[in-house]
C-alpha cells in the first residue's frame, strides 16, 4: 500500500531537488546509494508528524475518492484469501466468539470476517471510511463500528481474535511501533489469536540491515514476534504483503 506523506512546501522543494540530482547522477542504479536514500527518507519520516495519529489526514484521503488503496484489485484480494486461510488454522474450539478488527477501512474484509464471529467490533480512524463500511455491512447485525485511534484512544476490551491490516506500517518509529504492538497484544485474550498484515517495502529495502533495525516493510512482523506473550503460528509473504498469525500464551512468561 502506498504510504501517504505530509510535507511542507519547503520540504517538497528539497526532496524534488534531491530527486533531480539522484536521477541526473545516475545514483539510483547503485544499490548502496539507493539504500542510503531510502534510509534517509525513513529517518525523516521518523522525525515527521506520524499520520497514524491524524484522523484528518486519513479523512482527506478517503474524501478524494472511494477505495483509495484499490482494495478491489486481485492483488489485494489475494491477502484476504490468505488471511482467511490463516484463520482456518485456528482449532475449532478456539474459533473467535468475540473479534476485533483494527483498521477496517471501508469494510471489505469486515464482511469476510463477520461470518466467522459471534460478534465483531470494527474500528477505524477515519469517520468517512466507517460510514462506507457501515453501508457495506448493513445486513450484518453482529458487526459494530467505532471511530478509534490506536495511538490515543483507550482499549475497547479483550477479544478472542484481533486482526490488524495496513495499520502498523504507519508507525515509523521503532518505539512507537512497539508501543502500538503492546497495546494490541493487551487486547488479545489469553489463548486468543492475533493476525497481522503489513505492506512490504521494495526488495532492496527489505534486504537492508537498517530495515531490520527500523522495522520497515515485512520486518514489522519481526517486531510483533518479539513480544514475550506471543507464539508465532504461521507466516507468509505475498507479492506486496506479509502476514503472520500469533497465539497469545495462556500464562504470561513474566507473571
Amino acid at each position: 500500500m502506498p504510504t501517504p506523506q505530509i510535507t511542507t512546501s519547503s520540504e517538497s522543494l528539497v526532496f524534488s531537488f534531491c530527486r533531480v540530482l539522484w536521477r541526473d547522477l545516475g545514483l539510483r542504479r547503485i544499490r548502496l546509494f539507493r539504500s542510503l536514500w531510502a534510509f534517509l527518507i525513513r529517518l525523516w519520516l521518523i522525525q515527521s508528524k506520524n499520520p497514524a495519529q491524524d484522523r484528518t489526514h486519513f479523512d482527506q484521503i478517503y474524501s478524494q475518492k472511494a477505495d483509495p488503496w484499490n482494495y478491489q484489485l486481485e492483488i489485494q484480494q489475494e491477502r484476504y484469501r490468505s488471511a482467511l486461510q490463516f484463520l482456518d488454522e485456528i482449532p475449532p474450539d478456539k474459533q473467535a466468539l468475540r473479534a476485533l478488527e483494527i483498521g477496517c477501512s471501508e469494510g471489505r474484509f469486515t464482511r469476510l470476517l463477520a461470518v466467522r464471529c459471534d460478534s465483531l467490533l470494527a474500528l477505524d480512524i477515519s469517520a468517512i471510511a466507517l460510514d462506507r463500511a457501515k453501508e457495506r455491512c448493513a445486513d450484518l447485525p453482529q458487526v459494530k463500528f467505532y471511530e478509534w485511534n490506536l495511538s490515543k484512544d483507550p482499549s475497547p476490551g479483550i477479544f478472542d481474535l484481533v486482526t490488524v491490516m495496513d495499520v502498523l506500517e504507519y508507525y515509523y518509529s521503532p518505539s512507537a511501533l512497539r508501543a502500538a504492538r503492546d497495546k494490541i497484544v493487551d487486547m488479545v485474550a489469553p489463548g486468543g489469536y492475533l493476525l497481522i498484515t503489513t505492506s512490504k517495502a521494495r526488495d532492496f529495502i527489505e534486504a537492508s540491515h537498517w530495515a531490520r533495525w527500523l522495522y520497515c516493510g515485512s520486518h514489522v512482523l519481526s517486531c510483533i514476534a518479539q513480544h514475550p506473550d506471543l507464539i508465532a503460528c504461521k507466516k507468509a509473504e505475498m507479492d506486496i504483503h506479509a502476514q503472520a498469525l500469533f497465539r497469545k500464551r495462556d500464562v504470561s512468561p513474566n507473571s
